[in-house]
This record gives structure tokens, C-alpha cells and sequence, in this order.
């Protein structure tokens, strides 16, 4: 004890002693570091990397501050998410130079309601609800360009070739307003040819052709600089020997584009539009310093000629050879510092490690003092024990005596029962046949499910029984041992997804081939019994399984041995009862509760094809079951025959008349001009699916949720066939994307499933299913569901087109469904617009928020009819109306209704209504 004493003091002085040398170790100058969160437009051109660079440059200023950057390349949707992201990093600052000045208001306000500061740049929101705004400012970009294409008009008038960026942002209407309002004040009538060069070189080239007179231009007022390069190019060879002259304007002067540009006289004139990154930097620094910062901070410009240009270029260089020469310096430090931190580091390491080193001294002291008064009581506890085993014995002998008695017992009352079983099984399954379409047939199905499950219960005791007597044989045949186990593990299915546990299965040959590749030969098992065998370890696991556990269900074939792993998240096994659990009529505690008969009916019959199980299990965290039979199992009778002659009569119940008969064949065997999309990850069910439904239709195939959805993306799809129980996302999933889904929710979803119970079939109707195929199933039954399903869908579009040629609107004032919605937001659009003859497709689909093939799939499979169909049948309904309400002229109804031409107006009407406008 005083050698304990000496050590606790050592202990106790080391303990004080600690918190003064980690102290000391401590580094009190260390700071929080600060990360600005950059979410950028696009990394493409030159002026936002020159942008970041002098954001990197200006950060490498600040020991605390790091630079977080994102990436959006050119995607709103992607750009709300990166900005998301840096949210939920917690970024100190954020910096947001948006693609959509809408599409980002959203997550811009969620970033200032969570107090994160918030900078605008390059590009204005239509929110206020962010901190402050900085960028150059683009009217007054457009003023100086006016002034500077001002010299250039003839008798006050001016011809320019305007290059726009994109329409929709704030930069490129700006730019545009200053320029026409600074002409227009100096009295000078500007003739203009715009095309829409979307900011980039390629873009542009694609559409100069539209320039209706490229060689009028005096002026080419373009919204950057690299949009001016394609055009000056483009209107100086098109112009190549006659008037040449050509005054190109451009807007950016960045380094490496733009200035270069205007320093060789491919632009004559460029303004500079100011990355801002180093301010942007400052601003943030003041912002996180708590200082009041400016709500607007607009960047001076100036104009850059060739002179200038030529000088910027020289000072750029050497700037750039100063921003590189000061990260240089920055990687320096850092890496400095990382070592200075290391060496601290490792004198608080070696101190916990000599505290950690004495404590282990004591406790070594102390469980070897432990360990020798417990010696002494384990002898005392054997000897009670031996004791206790003599009087075990006396126990065993008479147990056994008792089990054979019940035994004797419990095989008498199975006989006498299965003779009254029989004689109710029998008359039930005739009752079946001749009852199929009353409304007594679902109960005595009921009735004949629980009359066989009594009967393999009965049959079970008699399997144990003759285990006990010896009497058991194996009645081999060849067996397919992947598809006997995927039928076993599709016994389960239902009770999983009922009691929500994710449940696995896996197939494995030698070498991890799959079945497809490298087909698994049979093997001569006892089917029977091997059923038993696996139905019995599922039932287990399931049994001791809580809601949300995982049950994985594991085999492996090769050509020596056949293994079997069934795992489990359930309540486990105590070590002390791991070789009790398959002896007869064991059962492991109260919390494991049951007959005792199946596990011993498991060791048994594995034991008969010369194999092994075993468990592996801790309590409340897993068990595992294993089981191991060698290959070639030695067997005793071979049932193939005797299987092959009791297969039931696939031809019983109702037959259908000669007259009804034939018209089914003919209707399948028909092709039908409908495109199926079948999912399903099973490789073989897939495949079978796919060569006999490819007889009637078109057939398209996935095997997972998002193969699927990219199907559809490219292809034109009539119906989606889809399994419920997939790895990944299953077929409720797949349902709910696609009638979620504007693109794709016309299309009619039918589920294949083996859920027969009601709660699951009623969720899958509550995501969109428009119908169930229960397995097993018939492929003729399949293909009639799917033609009569489609055959509505053709016939409710057919009702839907006839009450549109007949004037009515198709959709009601409140729509329910998305496609309803859909229809809606397109009689909404083609009211405002029919009256505009240029009015077209690719407009439409602009704000219709889709693709033009998406929308021309969605319209065709709504109405029947193209786009181009919908909107002028829509305009001649328009027009119809109007000559029997108003009598107007016939031009001016043409023209009222978006018709270029009265004679194409009259051509279209007659062609629909088969009279002339005039006759209406």
C-alpha cells in the first residue's frame, strides 16, 4: 500500500503539472481562420480568372484568410446548390457573382437570414436582402460608348452592329440602355442590327450570319471584348475590297484577351470593366472587422485605346510577377508554420505519453493483486461446480427419458391430424377453381393459404421425428442453387419492406463472376430440405430483427463447397448459448421466444449433406449463421422424376371461349406502336421481359432508378415498367420522379411487386402508380395491361382533342395534376402570345422552362398534336371565334391572330374546319 500511496502522489503532482506545460505550449497569437466563400458565375473567360487572381493575390495579404471557390459553369441549378454548400460550411463571407439574376434569390436571402454576410458582384439580384453590391458600372459604360461612336454617323445617323451578351442579365441591358441614351441625347438616330452573342466567341460566330448588312456598319458596339474579336473578323472579310473602315468597341480590356485585342488594332476601343477582387477582399475583411460598409459600390471605368492598352500590358506583367512572387512567399510561411506547429504538437504528445505510461504502471500493480485473489476463488467455485455437474448428469438422463415421451406424443397427434387436414385442403382448392369471380373467393383463399401453412407445421414435426429415429434421407436432385436461393429470398421481400429493414442478397462463383457471364452449373442437393434450411435462418433473423436492421443473405458456389452466410442486426446470442441453439427444444431465454425445433432441424439436415453450421454472434449488435456444404453431396435417392410427375396442372381454372380465345392471340401478337420502359435490376427477369414484350412493342431497358431517368431524358417512352424492390432507389422512388417530373409525368407507371399486402400497393398509388403486377405473373397478362392501359391514355386524349377543336378549354380553372398544370401554364403563355406573328417554338419552350424535345414529347404525348400544331390550331380557334363574333375583315382576323400572311391564314383554316374563313 505504500508503494500504491508513492504512485498516486507521482500521479497527482504530473496531473497539476499539466495544464502549465500545455500552457506554455499554447500559442496565443493564434487566430480563427476566415474563409470567404466564392460562388462563380463561370471559370471560362479570361476576365473572371483574372477575377480570382487578384482575389488569391489579395488574400495572401491576410494570415487568417482562405478562399473557398465554386465553380457553376454556366448552370443556375448548379449554382444554387455550390451555394448552399459554402452555406452549410459556415462560411465567414460570402461572394456570389450570379448567372440568374432570380434564380439565386433564394438561397441568397437563406444565406442573410443565417447572418452570413453576403457581396453581389458583376451582376445584380432582383432582392435586397444581401449586404452590399460591387462591380463596375455598366450604364455608365454604355454612355462612354455612345460618346465614343458618336464621331462616327453621318448626317446625325448612325448604322451599329450591337453584340449583346445574354438578354436576361443585368450587365448586357445596362450596357445596351447607356448607349442608346447617350446617342439619343447627342441628336444622333441609331440604326441597329443586334444578334445575341451569349458572352462568348463561339456563340457569336454561330450567329453572325444574321446580320442582315454587313456592310453598312460604321460601328460595332460589342458587350465584351472577345464577342468584338468574332465580329471584327467576321464583318472585315465580308467586307474584304470594298469600304473596310470599321470603328469595333468592346468592354472588358482584360489581360490575355481583350487588351492584347485592342494593343494589336483588332478593337479599336475597350472599357475597363474592374474584376473588383481585390476590393471585394478589403470589403470582406471590413465586414468581419464589424466596420459599415457602402450598401452600392460602383468601379470607375476608362477607355483603353491602343496606346494605353500597350502601357497596361507592360505594368500587367510586372504586376503579375509581383502577385506570383507574393504567394511564393505565402507557401513559405505557411509551410513554416506547419512545422513550428508540429514541434508543439510533439512536446504535448510526449508529455500525455509519460502521464499515460505511469498510469499503466499502477493499473499493472493493481489487476496482478486482483488476479491473485480471484484464483483463489475460482478454485473454490470448480469445486462446487463438479459438484453441481454429478447432480447435472442425474438431470440429463432423466430430461431424455421425459423428451422421448413427448416426442412419442407430439408424432401421434401430427398423424391424426393431417388425415381431417387433407380431406379440408382438397374440397378448398376445387371451391378455388369453380369460385374464382364471386365474392366468396378471397376468403377461402384465406382459408387455403392457412390450411397448407398447418400443414407444413405438421410436416415439420413428422421431419422431426424421423431425424430422431434415424429414418431421415436426402432425395437429391439437380438444382439451379441461384434461383432456388433468389425464390427463398423473395419469400421475404414483403416483411422487410414492412418492417422497414434493409434486406440484401448477393450470388458468388469462383473467381466473382457473374451468372450472366460465367453460368453456375447445377448441383445435386435435397431441395426440400435445403429450403428448410434457409427459411428457417430467415425466419430467425427476422424474428429478433428490430424495425430499421439490416439482413444480409450471402452465398457462394464453387466447385468443392457451397456456403451460405445469413447475417443479422438483431438482439444477438450470448457466447454461453452459442452451442446450445441447435439442440431440440433449446431455446435462449425469455427474449427468444419458440418451438426449439427449427435450428435443430437446421444442424441436422445440413449435417445429412455431410456439411457444417456454425454462429457468430455478439449480443445486441449481430449474428451471423454459417453454413458449409462440400460438393458433390453424397445422396440417397434421386426425386427428379417423382418432382417432375406431381408438377400441378399449369392449364386449371378458367379457359377461355374459341371466339375470345383467338382474339387475345391476335391482339398479342400484334406489334403495337407503343415504346415500354422496363427497370429492373434483376439481369434475368430483365432480359425475359425484354425479349418477350419486344414481340408487341418497342422496348427500352434500365437496371436502376437513374439509368432510367436518363432513358427517358433521350427517348420517347409510352409506358414505364419498373419493380418495386431495387438496390438503390426502388420503384416507389422511380414513380414518385417521374409524376413529380413535368418532363415525364404523362407517363403512365405500372409496379411489379410481390407485396401483396394492401398497406403497400395503396402507397404505391399515392406516388402516381397507375397500376400492379403481383409476381408471379404472366408475360400475356403483362402485355394486356399495358396495351388496355395505353389504349385509355389514347382514348382521354382523344375526348381531351375533340373538346379542343370544339372551342372548350381542356384543363380546369384549378388544376390538380402536373399535367393539368402543365396545360394550364401553356393556355396561359399561348394567350398572351398568339398575336405575335415571330411567336415560335423555341420561344415557347424558353418559358415553358424545358427543352424543345422535351416539350415537343410532352405536348405530342398530351394532345396528339406537335407544338407548332397545338399553337396554330390554338390561333385558328382564336380566329374562328372572332369572324363569327365580330364579323371582321378576314386579313384582319389573320393578322389579329399571329397569321403572317391572309392567304397562309386561309390555306391553314380550310385545311382544319374544311371551309374558306369567308364561308364562316
Amino acid at each position: 500500500m505504500k508503494i500504491a500511496s508513492k504512485y498516486f502522489k507521482k500521479i497527482a503532482f504530473l496531473l497539476l503539472l499539466m495544464p502549465l506545460l500545455l500552457g506554455a505550449c499554447h500559442n496565443t497569437n493564434d487566430r480563427k481562420e476566415r474563409v470567404i466563400g466564392l460562388s462563380q458565375h463561370t471559370m471560362g473567360d479570361q476576365w473572371r480568372k483574372a477575377m480570382v487572381r487578384d482575389m488569391q493575390a489579395a488574400v495572401s495579404n491576410y494570415d487568417d484568410l482562405r478562399l473557398e471557390i465554386r465553380d457553376a459553369e454556366n448552370d443556375p441549378q448548379k449554382q444554387v446548390a455550390q451555394i448552399r454548400e459554402l452555406i452549410n460550411q459556415d462560411v465567414d463571407v460570402l461572394v456570389v457573382s450570379p448567372i440568374d439574376s432570380v434564380a439565386v434569390i433564394d438561397v441568397v436571402e437563406e444565406a442573410r437570414r443565417k447572418g452570413i454576410p453576403t457581396i453581389i458582384t458583376d451582376r445584380k439580384i432582383n432582392t435586397e436582402e444581401y449586404t452590399t453590391f460591387i462591380g463596375g458600372d455598366n450604364y455608365e459604360i454604355g454612355r462612354k460608348a455612345g460618346k465614343a461612336a458618336a464621331p462616327y454617323a453621318e448626317r446625325d445617323t448612325l448604322q451599329v452592329a450591337e453584340i449583346w451578351g445574354l438578354a436576361s442579365s443585368t450587365p448586357a441591358q445596362e450596357r445596351h440602355r447607356g448607349f442608346a441614351d447617350e446617342l439619343r441625347e447627342l441628336g444622333i438616330t441609331v440604326i441597329t442590327d443586334s444578334i445575341q452573342g451569349s458572352w462568348r466567341q463561339d456563340s457569336t460566330l454561330l450567329h453572325l450570319p444574321e446580320l442582315k448588312h454587313p456592310e453598312r456598319y460604321r460601328v460595332v458596339y460589342s458587350h465584351n471584348d472577345v464577342m468584338a474579336m468574332a465580329t471584327a473578323d467576321y464583318l472585315r472579310n465580308v467586307r474584304a475590297g470594298a469600304d473596310s473602315s470599321l470603328f469595333v468597341i468592346g468592354v472588358d480590356a482584360v489581360p490575355e484577351a481583350g487588351l492584347e485585342a485592342v494593343a494589336d488594332g483588332r478593337i479599336d476601343l475597350s472599357f475597363l470593366y474592374p474584376t473588383a477582387g481585390e476590393e471585394i477582399v478589403r470589403l470582406s475583411d471590413e465586414l468581419l472587422n464589424g466596420d459599415s460598409i457602402p450598401r452600392q459600390i460602383e468601379l470607375p471605368t476608362v477607355g483603353i485605346d491602343k496606346a494605353s492598352a500597350q502601357n497596361m500590358l507592360s505594368l500587367y506583367e510586372r504586376l503579375q510577377a509581383y502577385q506570383n512572387n507574393l504567394l511564393l512567399k505565402k507557401e513559405r510561411n505557411d509551410l513554416l508554420l506547419s512545422r513550428f506547429r508540429f514541434l508543439e504538437n510533439s512536446l504535448t504528445v510526449i508529455l500525455l505519453l509519460c502521464l499515460v505510461l505511469i498510469a499503466l504502471s499502477l493499473y499493472i500493480w493493481r489487476i496482478n493483486k486482483q488476479v491473485r485473489i480471484q484464483n483463489h476463488a475460482l478454485q473454490e467455485k470448480n469445486r462446487i461446480e463438479e459438484e453441481q455437474s454429478r447432480k447435472l448428469s442425474q438431470l440429463n438422463r432423466e430430461i431424455e427419458e421425459a423428451t422421448a415421451a413427448k416426442l412419442r406424443f407430439f408424432t401421434n397427434l401430427s398423424h391424426e391430424i393431417r388425415t381431417p387436414l387433407t380431406l379440408v385442403m382438397a374440397p378448398l382448392r376445387k371451391l378455388l377453381q369453380e369460385t374464382q369471380n364471386t365474392p366468396y373467393y378471397k376468403e377461402l383463399a384465406l382459408m387455403e393459404r392457412n390450411a397448407r401453412r398447418l400443414l407444413s407445421e405438421v410436416n415439420r414435426m413428422l421431419d422431426f421425428r424421423k431425424i430422431e429415429e434415424g429414418a431421415e434421407v436426402l432425395e437429391c436432385e439437380e438444382v439451379a442453387v441461384e434461383l432456388l436461393m433468389q425464390e427463398l429470398k423473395s419469400y421475404f421481400d414483403g416483411l422487410a419492406t414492412l418492417n422497414a429493414i434493409h434486406y440484401t442478397f448477393s450470388f458468388g462463383t469462383e473467381g466473382g463472376d457473374s451468372a450472366e457471364q460465367n453460368p453456375t452449373p447445377p448441383v445435386r442437393i435435397d431441395p426440400h430440405k435445403m429450403e428448410n434450411v434457409v427459411r428457417n435462418l430467415l425466419s430467425n433473423a427476422f424474428k429478433f430483427t428490430p424495425r430499421g436492421g439490416t439482413i444480409s443473405f450471402d452465398v457462394r458456389q464453387t466447385p468443392s463447397q457451397l456456403e451460405i452466410r445469413i447475417a443479422d442486426t438483431g438482439s444477438g446470442i450470448p457466447a454461453e448459448m452459442q452451442q446450445q441453439v441447435f439442440e431440440r427444444f433449446y431455446s435462449a431465454g425469455k427474449s427468444h421466444t419458440g418451438s426449439g425445433i427449427g435450428l435443430y432441424l437446421v444442424g441436422k439436415y445440413v449435417a445429412l449433406h455431410g456439411g457444417t453450421v456454425r454462429v457468430e454472434s455478439e449480443p445486441d449488435r449481430f449474428t451471423r449463421f454459417i453454413v458449409t456444404i462440400p460438393l458433390p453431396v453424397s445422396c440417397g435417392t434421386d426425386r427428379s422424376q417423382s418432382v417432375a410427375e406431381t408438377m400441378p396442372d399449369a392449364a386449371d381454372g378458367y379457359q377461355l371461349t374459341p371466339e375470345k380465345g383467338e382474339m387475345l392471340t391476335q391482339l398479342l401478337a400484334t406489334k403495337q406502336a407503343y415504346s415500354v420502359l422496363i427497370v429492373e435490376d434483376d439481369p434475368e427477369i430483365r432480359n425475359y421481359l425484354y425479349e418477350n414484350l419486344g414481340e408487341s412493342f418497342t422496348v427500352h431497358q434500365a437496371s436502376n432508378v437513374d439509368e432510367a431517368m436518363r432513358v427517358l431524358d433521350k427517348t420517347a417512352v409510352s409506358l414505364v415498367l419498373s419493380d418495386v424492390m431495387m438496390s438503390g432507389e426502388n420503384g416507389f422512388e422511380l414513380c414518385e420522379r417521374i409524376k413529380q417530373d413535368v418532363n415525364y409525368a404523362h407517363i403512365p407507371v405500372i409496379l411489379l411487386t410481390a407485396l401483396s399486402m394492401e398497406e403497400q400497393q395503396l402507397y404505391g398509388f399515392a406516388v402516381g402508380a397507375d397500376g400492379y403486377i403481383t409476381k408471379p405473373f404472366s408475360v400475356a397478362y403483362v402485355k394486356m395491361r399495358i396495351i388496355r392501359l395505353l389504349q385509355e391514355k389514347q382514348k382521354e386524349r382523344e375526348r381531351l382533342m375533340a373538346r379542343f377543336e370544339q372551342g372548350e378549354r381542356v384543363v380546369a380553372e384549378a388544376p390538380p395534376g402536373v399535367d393539368d398544370q402543365f396545360l394550364a401554364r401553356l393556355y396561359e403563355i399561348l394567350e398572351e402570345v398568339y398575336t405575335d406573328s415571330h411567336y415560335n417554338v423555341e420561344r415557347l419552350s424558353d418559358r415553358m422552362g424545358m427543352s424543345r424535345g422535351h416539350l415537343y414529347r410532352k405536348v405530342k404525348e398530351i394532345t396528339g398534336l406537335s407544338p407548332v400544331e397545338f399553337l396554330r390550331m390554338f390561333r385558328l380557334k382564336k380566329a374562328r371565334r372572332l369572324l363569327q363574333e365580330t364579323h371582321s375583315h378576314v386579313s384582319e382576323v389573320a393578322y389579329a391572330t399571329g397569321f403572317s400572311s391572309p392567304a397562309y391564314f386561309s390555306k391553314c383554316y380550310k385545311n382544319a374546319f374544311g371551309t374558306t374563313p369567308s364561308g364562316d
